[in-house]
């Protein structure tokens, strides 16, 4: 792996936070696994004390790939994995600890999400239409993303209350979490 004169100074910078901003095809994994090796072979960083953090399953396969070639004479692969996962694994590992979570959760599934749980709270709500419950797990899913959801009184202010205390009972009875809000969960906790 050649790295340019520009890459290699990012990755020898001391200083506590990088940000890499490139466009397409600039060199950003390059970059990253010559981090990566750097961290290990010269500051000597156990491998299983790095995380590498993507947000999609195919970028985390594709640096799992290309760190494992890169490094050499056996050494273990840092752990890489998308948000989500990296998420979801921090809070089964702390589910001591997460007291609004239902217990021993899983994740409800796309066809899980949509034709028992959409479908679930439209009949509890006497709702009509599906995308009516649909726009309010957007919303939801929005709130979770901006940190709306910690404002003070959000459960009151939410536009349908009705909907997000029919959703938090239907979670608990039947024990997930949606992708959505697996994110937020661990930021929370």
């Amino acid at each position: 792996m050649q790295l340019s004169k520009d890459q290699q100074e990012v990755i020898e910078a001391e200083i506590d936070n990088k940000l890499l901003l490139a466009g397409p095809g600039t060199g950003k994994t390059v970059t990253i696994i010559g981090f990566i090796k750097y961290l290990i072979e010269k500051l000597k960083i156990e491998p299983t004390s790095i995380f590498v953090i993507t947000f999609t399953r195919s970028t985390a396969k594709e640096l799992k790939e290309k760190i494992k070639k890169e490094l050499s004479g056996g050494i273990k692969s840092p752990d890489v994995s998308t948000l989500h996962s990296f998420a979801l694994r921090q809070l089964m590992k702390n589910t001591k600890r997460t007291t609004n979570l239902p217990v021993n959760f899983k994740i409800a599934n796309d066809f899980e999400e949509r034709y028992i749980v959409l479908e679930d709270i439209k009949r509890l709500m006497r709702v009509k239409r599906i995308d009516d419950v649909e726009n309010l797990f957007n919303r939801l899913s929005a709130d979770w993303e901006t940190l709306n959801a910690d404002t003070n009184d959000w459960e009151i202010t939410f536009e349908n209350p009705e909907f997000l205390g029919a959703w938090q009972e239907h979670r608990n009875v039947y024990g997930y979490l949606l992708r959505a809000e697996l994110v937020y969960q661990l930021k929370k906790y």
